[in-house]
């Protein structure tokens, strides 16, 4: 798949429980419940949202990157609920190298249910099978150990910490690095089937 038309075309992924798809403005509701809560926003660049308003210029800001076909992300939609409980995708693609970093976020409500691990195999899945990556990788705080959890379940390795990385919510803030290679997942795939 050419990767230069992806995220103005982003396709629907399916799951057993999830359906990844193009967020919408009829979403703003679903995403404001959580983007509200500050243990979801705890770990990630941006604040809590105070506002349906402010859920609706991040809104604007991911449709606006879908038009100018630029890294975008995938709403996660639980199938049984009809809603949207999070988001995940590609932060950055370096189509010259081959090579990705994936972000998330979470409906509390949906922690520990193994919903996130299910979403970020399907997109890694999409990544080194149609996408035709060669890495693809992860970063977050050090002390997001559930985050961290999720990556070392789908297979990612920790390379290393940026230490002292960045500056957010008043503090500076060690970064931990995580990826996988295309032969990495191609191999335990392959364990997997036999």
């Amino acid at each position: 798949m050419e990767t230069q038309r992806i995220f103005n075309n982003l396709p629907k992924l399916e799951t057993e429980r999830l359906l990844l798809r193009k967020l919408r403005y009829k979403d703003v509701q679903d995403i404001y419940d959580y983007a509200q809560d500050e243990e979801v926003a705890q770990f990630v660049m941006w604040d809590a949202h105070h506002s349906e308003l402010e859920t609706l210029e991040f809104l604007n800001v991911v449709i606006g990157l879908y038009n100018k076909n630029e890294p975008a992300p995938w709403g996660i939609e639980l199938k049984e609920a009809r809603r949207i409980i999070g988001t995940i995708g590609f932060v950055t693609l370096e189509s010259e190298h081959n090579k990705a970093e994936v972000g998330y976020t979470l409906s509390k409500r949906y922690w520990n249910q193994g919903l996130m691990t299910e979403a970020l195999t399907k997109i890694m899945e999409f990544g080194f099978e149609k996408m035709r990556l060669n890495r693809i990788e992860a970063r977050c705080i050090a002390e997001n150990l559930q985050s961290i959890k999720v990556l070392q379940k789908v297979g990612m390795i920790e390379e290393g910490t940026l230490r002292q990385f960045l500056y957010m919510k008043k503090k500076f803030r060690d970064i931990k690095i995580f990826s996988i290679l295309k032969s990495d997942y191609f191999f335990s795939k392959e364990k997997e089937s036999g």
